[in-house]
């Protein structure tokens, strides 16, 4: 790699980084001791990269971004079929790469894993190739995602949790620590357990991210027909799609349960839940997963 001196003259960058001269970087960037990026990177306003951070080639960080010691992005994707073609790694705005975090670059030609605006992805996390990841998504501590996984915003994934690939993980739904996800996960429920399971409503974040009391009960109660019946699911669907048909948030968790490939993950204990405080809008935040 070769360090371009005018790369070196109009940002912040440390001697002793490595940067190619391919790289581009924003004056406001800083790149601390013995950080590597590599060619046809783009590094944007106000970047920090910290020491012994790697960027391989084709990463996009937008501006704000941080990325702590150790981290490697835009490694090679951990896939068969990957013959060397050009693929990418885009990080949205403002978004916090911890120590030793990876994220693969793409599988494909021309094809991008993307990690969305304001996500903290926390120590030891990994993100697999073609995955893409919304805004606003937290990682805690080793959450591994294999590739092609999708994550809408607001998720948050509780430490040492796996996710298979292909998975689907609907808006606002969190996931507790050591779970293993193998099917997709419903918009706005709470997961946990080996295999994952849908164990309520996520009242916490509802309530912390400003959902209204009205959202809250609709939601609540579209649970209750979803989850705690035996019936078929088509069975389900219908009446829950004609009970809440004034409702976006409902027909949201209809739509992704009607568009899931994978199908979703089971339940836990269901009928005893709807009954206690894990779908109560009464339930103090003590008593929930957060």
């Amino acid at each position: 790699m070769s360090t371009s001196t005018s790369v070196a003259l109009s940002a912040n960058v440390h001697p002793t980084a490595m940067v190619d001269a391919t790289a581009q970087l924003h004056p406001s960037a800083v790149v601390h001791p013995y950080a590597i990026i590599g060619k046809q990177c783009v590094v944007g306003a106000n970047c920090v990269i910290y020491s012994h951070a790697v960027l391989e080639p084709f990463v996009t960080l937008e501006e704000g971004c941080t990325v702590h010691s150790g981290a490697v992005l835009g490694g090679v994707p951990q896939d068969r079929k990957f013959k060397g073609e050009y693929s990418t790694v885009r990080i949205g705005k403002n978004t916090i790469i911890r120590e030793c975090v990876t994220v693969h670059r793409a599988s494909g030609e021309g094809l991008e894993t993307v990690v969305g605006e304001n996500c903290f992805l926390m120590a030891y996390s990994h993100v697999g190739h073609n995955s893409v990841l919304a805004n606003d998504v937290t990682m805690a501590n080793s959450v591994q995602i294999a590739g092609h996984v999708e994550i809408a915003q607001f998720v948050t994934i509780g430490g040492g949790t796996v996710v298979h690939q292909g998975v689907k993980i609907g808006s606002y739904a969190m996931i507790g620590g050591f779970s293993a996800v193998r099917q997709d996960v419903p918009p706005f429920s709470l997961i946990s357990e080996v295999p994952a399971r849908i164990a309520g409503l996520n009242i916490v974040g509802l309530r912390r991210n400003n959902f209204t009391a009205t959202d809250r009960k609709q939601l609540n109660k579209a649970f209750r027909v979803l989850f705690s019946s035996p019936a078929p699911l088509a069975e389900k669907l219908a009446h829950a799609e004609a009970e809440f048909a004034d409702a976006p948030l409902v027909q949201q968790v209809i739509a992704f349960i009607k568009n899931s490939n994978r199908g979703l993950c089971g339940v836990k204990n269901i009928r005893k839940t709807v009954e206690g405080l894990s779908y109560s809008d009464e339930q103090p935040e003590a008593g929930s997963f957060h």
